[in-house]
């Protein structure tokens, strides 16, 4: 009999330690995967609206135009997710 409970005792410890290495590679796996969104997401253009006439020259926006346009992409990322 204490036998059977020796041997249950490991096989608790040896499945508990096994949740938490599996509990451990998820949580590592989703980081991973937030990452990989996040970097994908950085290279990402900006849907900014280039003027109709252009000299060629360098085309340079000012912060609140790249704000909006950052903003209305996280409008259009959450309209996405819902």
């Amino acid at each position: 009999d204490d036998r059977w409970v020796w041997k249950l005792g490991r096989s608790i410890q040896m499945l508990t330690v096994q949740t938490q290495l599996l509990t451990t590679e998820v949580d590592s796996l989703k980081q991973a995967i937030r990452n990989e969104k996040k970097r994908r997401q950085h290279g990402k253009p900006l849907q900014l609206v280039a003027p109709t006439q252009s000299e060629g020259g360098a085309i340079f926006w000012s912060s609140n135009k790249v704000q909006q346009a950052r903003d209305h992409q996280a409008q259009k990322e959450a309209a996405a997710k819902s």
